[in-house]
């Protein structure tokens, strides 16, 4: 039996104490390690030290950044408001005519703004400030860092300008106002400093290399290819707007040079204007047979080589060489064959398309023949039933709204990846998608000129309510409105999408039409959350239905079209019914011709017929135009003008045609399939452009250079 130790001293026997092994000492035991690794953990430990101390460095630079930063911003704030202040205690010393503040009522307070597409709004007071500032030289870098955003908006805002308008209208236009070319100048040099390389180096490069030669520089900026080249060769510099004695103010597309007087024609970032075709027509008339044109693009504005290169060779030049290695430009070079007979060259063969990005979206500019007016781009069968259409402002997105399995369906397509040369293949990406509880009938932007408003839409459904939404939030709507109408809601037009002088006063308004036959004014100038009903407008027939089937707000004015063929105009001022006339006919589309405005309202409905319609001076629509037959089909689901060209507009059938005429004579028509197409839009934006939905769930996008 063991001993018990405690037991034993107890009683005073002597025990032996034990060995405590724990703290006996022994040899430590030598670990090899290899000398190659000892410094690698050395220059590992060494490295990681470094590294935290840069780490700690910039943490502290950016702190003391932000510190200075929110100074800047503060005493710039504080300068604002002392401005603001002193302006509104002048306001209150001056006298306010009261019939002056009758007629500002409608307008909106201090929204005095600018537009640039950068989606920048900045009020007039902040850039005179910045202007006393600069010749003051007393501007922060709060301050400085506002005047190149909105140098750089200018300057996208004119590029995009120059790329949708044809070049004589660009010319025109610089010499109205020649600052906005240098505007344009200014933000063009500032957008070369960021680029990694520049193709007029590489030009300059070759044409070093070669003997004396005459070359023509189209668009040709500050004639930089003067400056470098012309102790070597005669050089002729052409522009929109002469920047110094070296360069020729024209429209490159008729230079005065005589025929064949040049070696070599330089487009160096210059096929600008959606009459590019005459440039390269011009190009050929001026070269010597066997002369070079030069052409250098941005990668992203020419997406199919071959296409290009085909549409080229169509005005006498072969392809003698291209370069597509770098990721930023793509330089071609051709030869010319042979001069052309006239400038408009007629495309025999199918359409050609070429493609522009312009802000990140898709330009299409098309060269087709006299026989193709109206060519369908793309056609997507989607899996559910799409009810409207409505192109996202500022972009090559279409919305679409309808339902699915009892369920409303918002969603967003892109137009991306076009193919010019098998228009057979294209289609739209998914963008971006929502359910709702409701099936959805019908959609509407609000003013997109309006910064505070880009991007919102507001939806009509089935069940009589509205829902107010934004395209980047889209996994519920902002707001909805219960029981806006008894039943469905059939129409939606937002204020302020018109040309009329009125529209900014209305850019928060909506209009809506019901099965209810109501026509309801709602305003969400407060915020989108919170949206009341301003007016409800009833209609009192004593024979057919009440259905309110369209509404178009136009300035101050409703116009409602109703199934029993009544068309009702109502002031929004005074909320007042101003006229109502029947035409006979259930009117399914009505639609403000812009420029000429209520002078010229367009009228589709069920009896194969189309009118044209202007208010006299009591308000009451009297009958201008009328067509029948000539492509008009058994009912217009809808018609819309050309927002580019008043006398052009396009209407959508029951019989599957989108029917397209200019000055009340057909020019074209497609027919995109058996079922009715019930919607139809022109894209405000990008010119040329038309969305339509079918019964079939089709969604399609034509195309057309009118």
């Amino acid at each position: 039996m063991a001993r018990n130790i405690k037991q034993d001293k107890a009683k005073g026997r002597k025990v032996k104490a034990k060995k405590d092994v724990r703290f006996k000492r022994t040899a430590p035991v030598k670990q090899y390690i290899p000398k190659k690794k000892i410094e690698e953990e050395g220059s590992a430990a060494e490295l990681a030290a470094q590294q935290k101390e840069q780490e700690r460095v910039e943490m502290k630079r950016n702190n003391l950044k932000n510190i200075l930063l929110q100074n800047q911003k503060n005493h710039f704030k504080k300068e604002h408001i002392d401005k603001k202040e002193i302006t509104k205690k002048k306001q209150l010393t001056n006298k306010i005519d009261p019939e002056q503040q009758k007629k500002n009522l409608w307008a909106p307070k201090s929204f005095d703004v600018h537009y640039t597409t950068e989606d920048t709004y900045v009020e007039k007071t902040t850039e005179q400030e910045l202007q006393e500032s600069a010749k003051n030289g007393e501007m922060s870098g709060f301050q400085l860092a506002i005047r190149d955003h909105l140098k750089g908006g200018r300057f996208r805002f004119l590029n995009e300008s120059l790329y949708t308008k044809d070049s004589t209208e660009s010319l025109q236009e610089f010499e109205r106002d020649p600052s906005l070319f240098d505007q344009y100048h200014i933000g063009y040099q500032e957008q070369v400093k960021s680029w990694p390389v520049h193709p007029l180096k590489f030009i300059i490069r070759d044409l070093k290399k070669l003997g004396r030669i005459t070359i023509a520089d189209m668009g040709c900026g500050d004639a930089e290819l003067h400056q470098k080249l012309s102790f070597k060769h005669t050089i002729y510099s052409f522009d929109l707007v002469s920047t110094n004695k070296h360069v020729t103010a024209c429209d490159i597309a008729n230079v005065p040079l005589e025929d064949e007087t040049v070696d070599y024609v330089v487009f160096c970032l210059s096929l600008m204007g959606t009459n590019y075709p005459d440039f390269i027509a011009e190009a050929n008339r001026i070269l010597v047979k066997g002369g070079k044109l030069k052409i250098a693009e941005i990668e992203s504005r020419i997406p199919s080589n071959n296409a290009f290169v085909r549409l080229i060779s169509k005005f006498g030049f072969d392809l003698v060489s291209k370069d597509t290695r770098n990721q930023y430009f793509f330089t071609f070079e051709f030869q010319k064959k042979s001069s052309i007979k006239e400038k408009n060259i007629v495309i025999t063969d199918a359409p050609t398309f070429v493609c522009f990005i312009v802000n990140k979206e898709i330009i299409i500019i098309m060269v087709v023949d006299n026989n193709n007016i109206l060519l369908p781009l793309i056609s997507t069968k989607v899996l559910y039933s799409p009810f409207d259409v409505k192109w996202v402002p500022f972009s090559s997105s279409v919305l679409t709204v309808g339902h699915s399995k009892d369920k409303g369906d918002i969603r967003i397509y892109r137009m991306s990846d076009i193919d010019t040369t098998n228009q057979s293949s294209n289609t739209l990406s998914l963008q971006n998608e929502s359910r709702f509880e409701n099936k959805i009938r019908c959609c509407s932007f609000f003013d997109s000129k309006n910064q505070s408003n880009r991007g919102y839409f507001v939806c009509g459904d089935f069940a009589g309510h509205l829902s107010i939404w934004n395209i980047d939030r889209m996994d519920s709507p902002i707001t909805t409105i219960p029981n806006a109408h008894i039943g469905s809601v059939n129409a939606i037009d937002c204020g302020g999408n018109s040309n009329s002088q009125s529209s900014s006063e209305l850019s928060y308004s909506i209009a809506t039409g019901g099965r209810d036959g109501k026509v309801a004014l709602w305003d969400s100038r407060s915020s989108f959350k919170s949206v009341s009903s301003t007016h409800s407008f009833s209609h009192n027939i004593s024979q057919g239905k009440l259905d309110c089937w369209s509404v178009s707000l136009f300035g101050s004015n409703i116009i409602a079209g109703y199934e029993n063929g009544d068309i009702n105009v109502y002031d929004i001022k005074t909320n007042r019914l101003v006229s109502s006339t029947n035409f006979g006919f259930g009117v399914s589309s009505v639609n403000v011709n812009e420029r000429q405005g209520l002078d010229n309202i367009m009228i589709g409905g069920n009896e194969s017929q189309l009118l044209f319609g202007s208010t006299s001076n009591d308000g009451i629509i009297k009958k201008t135009k009328e067509i029948k037959g000539d492509g008009i089909c058994k009912f217009v689901w809808s018609a819309r003008y050309s927002p580019h060209n008043p006398s052009i507009f396009s209407i959508a059938g029951n019989d599957g045609t989108v029917t397209m005429y200019d000055n009340y004579k057909k020019m074209d028509q497609v027919k995109l399939g058996e079922m009715p197409i019930i919607a139809l839009d022109y894209n405000k934006d990008f010119p040329n452009l038309i969305a339509t939905v079918a019964l079939n769930r089709l969604i399609s996008i034509l195309i057309s250079p009118k």
